[in-house]
């Protein structure tokens, strides 16, 4: 039977609080403990429980600073679940549990990697995107509700970036339809997508009929449509 790997749970506090966009805050953690965390390749994530319970949330570490012990955590800010409550109201000194972390996506340096995602998938892109070397080439295609969204994201890489404006709401439609046009084959192209479950799933599947399998492509459900909590059992990761 498989059994999943156990991870150490960290205590933390929140040190600061930063609103990088209207729509995406910024709480850096800072623990003792983080001084054995290991964080060695982009696009991980650990998992924060926000209470009690045994059900963690998932979130990408956007930095991790083994020196100051702090690891920054960029959210979207919806309304509603455990999760959406305590972006909103997290202050410096709040406690908080972490596990992890985790990801096993590993950039194959002699393919071209090409990046969807929607406004979640914002902090993973900028992780994974800021970590590639000059002689790397990237598509990174992002879908945001308007302008206010778009962040400027520096790489040594060379990267040609698409953000597309989905008025009335992010669904991952456009990322899908952008996808489609596409003519790449897994010969020469790494795949990588995290946006709404449905989108996430359907992208996999047109990917998979090009020929793409796990070896080159990852895709994730960040979230989905009309769920407030929502956890992926059907991701790549």
């Amino acid at each position: 039977m498989h059994q999943r790997p156990i991870y150490r749970m960290f205590e933390t506090v929140v040190r600061c609080v930063t609103d990088i966009t209207p729509h995406m805050r910024r709480i850096t953690l800072h623990g003792d403990s983080l001084a054995d965390f290991e964080s060695d390749r982009p696009g991980q994530w650990v998992k924060l429980f926000f209470d009690e319970t045994e059900t963690g949330r998932a979130f990408t570490i956007r930095q991790w600073r083994r020196d100051a012990r702090e690891i920054d955590l960029d959210f979207v800010r919806h309304e509603g679940g455990i999760a959406g409550t305590w972006i909103a109201t997290a202050k410096p000194g709040l406690a908080v549990r972490l596990a992890g972390p985790r990801s096993d996506f590993r950039h194959d340096p002699d393919r071209m990697l090409f990046l969807f995602g929607d406004e979640t998938a914002i902090p993973a892109i900028s992780s994974i995107v800021e970590s590639l070397p000059p002689e790397a080439r990237a598509v990174v295609v992002v879908e945001v509700e308007d302008n206010t969204a778009i962040q400027n994201i520096e790489s040594a890489a060379q990267v040609n970036w698409s953000w597309i404006i989905a008025r009335g709401g992010r669904s991952g439609r456009h990322l899908s339809a952008y996808a489609r046009h596409l003519a790449i084959g897994p010969e020469n192209a790494q795949v990588w997508i995290a946006c709404e479950c449905s989108a996430a799933r359907e992208m996999r599947c047109e990917f998979g009929r090009m020929g793409f399998d796990k070896t080159t492509l990852h895709a994730s459900g960040y979230w989905k449509m009309g769920a407030i909590e929502h956890v992926d059992c059907d991701s790549d990761y």
